[in-house]
């Protein structure tokens, strides 16, 4: 197609501003693709960075907040224009100043349509067309074969809505701004279409976004294959916590049935010796019977309010006796679950007195 209008974008947030307006209106030393003797030639609007600023300014007074640091607060649209057509209307002394009506006229345009508010264009007359090893690609005359195209910088926002409208906009919404451009340049004999220098061979900023897309999916790539380590090491170690509460949960509950075992025991052991206490027998076979039957778990203050109470209501003091009696001389601890009453703590001698010698039922 020798005729056509294409367009391309990318936005961008606030922090990238300086650097990518710069280059839009020329104002880094060194200028990729440049060619030099033909800056002078690039016409439009040089101040975009302060009415840009200006402008967003402006905005954030509209909108009560200053926009997110995260925020795309700007885009960039390329329009690429056909070199054969370029060379038809160049020949026209004042094809500038109607190229830039039909570029003020498509910036109003988007603005009615989609509320982008446009801050200005640069056309760019100093670019040639590169090979993949950045050399420019010259022409059968050993001329540059150029890259004509503008940069138009509008900002993401619309103060009637109140919006940022790239929010909103879709697939279908760029396709219509490719059918926008194709009217707004048609006065100088454009048609929409798509360049086969764009989508077939390297366009000015391709490689730049392939190397910049690809060192962020890089890192995205490493930074969730480390939060996938990271949440796997946590799972195993949650695994073996919960493991070992539930074995530990398990041992608790089996603790827990053997002790109300043993206090039932006690307790009916207790009960017998008060049963034959008050019927006036000597209650002594039940007294070791409870003893030996005094769950070890239980606590020294409560064995002892235990047994002062089967004394109280057998109305006899011998539980209390055969306790003693029970004790080793040595360590003071009890030592009857073995036969012969050889203290099972320190291997000492028996009882002070011949008590029965009864184990545990």
């Amino acid at each position: 197609m020798k005729n056509y209008v294409s367009f391309n974008v990318k936005y961008y947030k606030h922090t990238k501003a300086s650097g990518e307006i710069g280059h839009v209106i020329r104002q880094f030393a060194d200028n990729k693709n440049s060619i030099d003797h033909l800056v002078g030639e690039n016409f439009g609007n040089f101040d975009i960075d302060t009415r840009y600023r200006t402008m967003l300014s402006d905005f954030e007074k509209i909108k009560g907040k200053k926009f997110q640091a995260n925020a795309n607060t700007f885009m960039d649209a390329v329009l690429a224009f056909s070199l054969d057509q370029m060379e038809v209307i160049k020949k026209e002394p004042e094809w500038k100043d109607r190229m830039t009506k039909c570029m003020d006229q498509f910036g109003e345009v988007i603005k009615d349509q989609y509320g982008l508010q446009p801050v200005g264009f640069n056309f760019h007359c100093d670019e040639g067309h590169t090979n993949k090893n950045g050399d420019l690609i010259l022409e059968d005359k050993g001329k540059p074969k150029m890259n004509y195209h503008a940069h138009f910088i509008f900002i993401n926002y619309d103060p009637v809505t109140k919006q940022a409208p790239l929010r909103k906009m879709k697939r279908g919404d760029w396709s219509k701004i490719q059918d926008l451009a194709g009217e707004a340049f048609s006065d100088l004999g454009f048609e929409r279409g798509i360049s086969a220098e764009i989508t077939g061979k390297r366009h000015l900023e391709k490689q730049d976004l392939i190397e910049s897309s690809y060192k962020e999916a890089k890192k995205l790539k490493d930074t969730l294959v480390k939060e996938c380590l990271d949440l796997t090491n946590q799972n195993m170690k949650l695994t073996s916590e919960i493991n070992s509460l539930r074995t530990e949960n398990e041992k608790l509950k089996a603790l827990n049935a053997k002790l109300k075992n043993q206090i039932k025991k006690w307790v009916y052991a207790g009960l017998a010796f008060i049963k034959k206490s008050l019927k006036g027998f000597d209650p002594t076979s039940e007294a070791v019977k409870t003893i030996l039957s005094e769950p070890d778990q239980i606590e020294d203050p409560i064995k002892k309010e235990f047994y002062d109470s089967i004394a109280d209501m057998g109305q006899s003091d011998s539980i209390k006796k055969v306790k003693e009696d029970l004790l080793c001389r040595s360590c003071k601890k009890r030592n009857v679950r073995r036969k012969g009453l050889i203290c099972t703590f320190c291997s000492s001698a028996g009882p002070r007195k011949n008590i029965p010698k009864l184990e545990p039922s």
